[in-house]
């Protein structure tokens, strides 16, 4: 004789039953949702250099929803590193500019957001699970994508010094709109889809860094890197196409340190210095974009006088500068090399010193400082396969170029650069963290 069973029991039973099915189904949707997201920042870091307000979008639309979902966690991961104290300095001295206080509350938006970004990017789930194989093909393909780019600055380089068409022929066979896109710039230099041609050395060199990274990895695992290589020489071709001499010297710099790191590979060794050699000696005869290369072309260079008024600067405001646009607002016109308007100091530290005070600056530079100083410790000491070591390398390289190029020029009002350089950032520290965490658990697994 069968009973039958009570409403509560049947319910309870059957979610018993169901229960492992709906975690599976709800697994199988969270995948696909980080895969989606996945694809969203794949898709703005490819778009970003050819249709840049369509890939701020994107990374708009991200940023606020990880906002919404993770909003306290991205907060407290940014106190903690330090970065909530910079930016209540920043604001701080923004309220107490010297000259245009709503100038300067207006170039916060080229840090503050960025602080935030970057926690985005450090705590997105999407590469919580294999973050070295994930961060690895983010790298590919903003390598592989950049390939056009590098293409259209060698061309218009070609372009612009007649080594393809002279400027006769060349107005009659483009339109007038395309003849002012390739001489708009800087004359003799590439620019591409940049406002001017050290923005784009600027996004090139991080680029390079990304490639060389790549290219060791491959090295590593002795496969034959052709896509890598092409897309390295064409990287550095365009570098050189921008005429921009601390570019080029930046690029040398990338060079000799992933020489250093491939030098048990003889053939490798070799072809870079040989790469270099050529770089030098077109650099010599060719020039650099409208200009030789000669002692008076560094003796004259606006960057001396221009970092001498910087350092007046300081020392009249050294606490809480003048205010971002602080040095702008007090430069007499023509009064060094008779230039009409100096935007900023042509140095990140001196920048940040003149228009937010020298504690901004020390404690901006020790923010960044430590989280790349941990993490070149992990690349030195933790047990880490020579693949993602190699991966590990590129990202480093590719922030160190920033941090060169920041030493010549200051390029963070490009929001395009801003978005790849502190998502860089967040990649390293998400690789020094997975390294760490890996770290751990192997000693944990000992015991």
């Amino acid at each position: 004789m069968k009973f039958p069973v009570p409403p509560s029991q049947q319910d309870s039973h059957s979610e018993e039953i169901s229960s492992p099915s709906s975690a599976l189904a709800q697994d199988i949707l969270s995948q696909e949702k980080l895969q989606r997201r996945e694809k969203l920042w794949l898709l703005g870091f490819v778009l970003l250099p050819y249709a840049s307000y369509v890939g701020l979008v994107i990374f708009a639309i991200l940023f606020f929803q990880a906002l919404w979902h993770r909003g306290q966690a991205v907060v407290r991961l940014c106190s903690q590193l330090g970065f909530g104290w910079v930016a209540l300095a920043m604001v701080v001295s923004a309220s107490n500019a010297e000259v245009n206080k709503g100038d300067a509350l207006l170039q916060l938006t080229n840090f503050l957001p960025f602080f935030l970004f970057f926690g985005v990017v450090a705590l997105e789930p999407a590469w919580k699970r294999q973050p070295f194989a994930k961060l690895e093909m983010f790298a590919r393909a903003v390598l592989i994508t950049a390939m056009p780019l590098f293409v259209l600055a060698i061309v218009q380089y070609l372009l612009k010094t007649d080594v393809i068409w002279d400027y006769r022929t060349q107005r009659q066979l483009f339109s007038p709109w395309l003849m002012d896109r390739i001489y708009g710039g800087a004359l003799d230099r590439a620019d591409a889809f940049f406002s001017n041609s050290n923005t784009l050395c600027a996004y090139l060199l991080m680029i390079l860094g990304l490639g060389l990274g790549l290219l060791i990895k491959s090295m590593s695992l002795k496969s034959k890197p052709v896509v890598e290589i092409v897309a390295v020489l064409l990287c550095g071709a365009a570098i050189f196409a921008t005429g921009s001499r601390m570019g080029l010297v930046v690029m040398l710099v990338l060079g000799a340190i992933a020489l250093y790191a491939a030098r048990h590979h003889r053939k490798v060794l070799f072809s870079g210095l040989f790469c270099g050699a050529i770089v030098a000696v077109a650099a010599l005869t060719l020039g650099l974009g409208d200009r030789t290369l000669s002692l008076s072309m560094f003796q004259d260079d606006v960057r001396g006088p221009l970092w001498r008024f910087a350092g007046q600067l300081i020392t009249q405001r050294p606490w809480l500068g003048w205010g971002l646009g602080g040095l702008r607002s007090q430069y007499v016109p023509y009064s060094i090399q008779e230039q009409p308007m100096l935007s900023h100091a042509h140095n990140f530290w001196l920048f940040l010193a003149s228009e937010a005070g020298i504690p901004i600056m020390i404690g901006f530079t020790l923010v960044i400082g430590i989280i790349c100083y941990r993490s070149v410790r992990t690349l030195l000491q933790q047990p880490v396969t020579s693949s993602q070591h190699a991966v590990f390398l590129g990202y480093l390289l590719a922030f160190a170029s920033c941090v060169f190029y920041g030493i010549f020029d200051v390029v963070l009002f490009d929001s395009r650069l801003n978005v790849l350089s502190w998502s860089l950032l967040a990649a390293i520290f998400v690789l020094h963290r997975s390294a760490t965490e890996e770290k751990v658990a192997t000693a944990k697994k000992k015991r």
